[in-house]
Formats: C-alpha cells, structure tokens, sequence
C-alpha cells in the first residue's frame, strides 16, 4: 500500500516573519553583539542550534533568539554556514566530550550560499522595525552586504524557518 504525502503549503511558513541575510565575517556570538547593541535587542544563543537533515547527516547551525514582549516580537540570528557535525546521536551531543566537527561547504539555505547569517523577526512587518535594521547594518563595518530576504522567491527558505 503506497502511503500519500501531504504537501504543505509553503506561504504558511512565510507569514509574519521578515528576514534579512547578511554577509559578515564575525563569529556569530560577536555580531548578536552588535546587533544587541544597535538595535536593543538581547539576542541569546539558543538552548539548541538549528538542526537541518543533509544527506542522511544531522548538522546543526548557531542560532540566537531573543522574545521582545515590548514590540510583540521574536527574533532571531542564524548562521546559514560552518554548521556542526556531531558523530553521535541527537539525544547525546548535549555530553561532554563529544567528537564534533565544524563542516564547510552546506549552508542551510543553498539557495543565499553567499549569505553568512540571516536576522530576522516573528511578529507583524513593521516598516520602521525594517529601516531601523538596515540603517545599522549600513554603517556597521563589520557586515560587508545585507539584503531583504523575499521569501516567496527563494527556494529552500523552509530550511530556516522549519524546526
């Protein structure tokens, strides 16, 4: 008996979340940083990076989060590259002494391979939310390009917004 998939509309996912890419060559800790800073944010890494399936592979990506109860919104800060490979079992990595390795080469999201991480918010579009955040990344020198990620026409995208 064939088993029938079901298919779930992608537009679901891309509701009320904004996302931009950004490219920068800080750790991720260090650009939460400044993003904490710049925009009064309180970006904390996450008590579990984003997992993502490759190849029969579990690797995990850095994520910060940080739930804003001012303005009604959740952020996040995810890196799309150098995710971690553990070569144990999910339910095992949080041990000590784990064999892990830092893998190059499998962004999260193939489609924005030139993107190095994506910041992005939960919550209601909010125009001046959106200009605030490319006012800072324009001056900050430390990422070198950013842009508006439209999620309707990038493929993959469900790679970063799916758990």
């Amino acid at each position: 008996m064939a088993l029938q998939k079901l298919k779930l509309e992608s537009t679901f996912y891309h509701e009320d979340v904004v996302i931009f890419g950004l490219v920068s060559t800080l750790p991720a800790y260090r650009l939460s940083y400044f993003l904490n800073e710049g925009l009064s944010l309180k970006l904390k890494q996450s008590k579990g990076d984003k997992p993502h399936h490759y190849k029969n592979e579990l690797f995990y990506y850095s994520q910060f989060e940080f739930e804003d109860e001012k303005r009604s919104l959740d952020w996040f800060l995810t890196a799309n590259k150098n995710p971690i490979l553990y070569n144990e079992d999910e339910e095992n990595r949080h041990k000590e002494n784990l064999d892990s390795r830092i893998v190059s080469g499998i962004p999260l999201v193939p489609n924005l391979k030139i993107m190095d991480f994506f910041l992005g918010y939960y919550g209601e579009e909010n125009q001046s939310i959106n200009q605030n955040i490319s006012l800072l990344l324009k001056d900050l020198s430390y990422v070198s390009t950013f842009q508006k990620i439209d999620l309707e026409k990038t493929k993959n995208i469900d790679n970063l917004l799916i758990t």
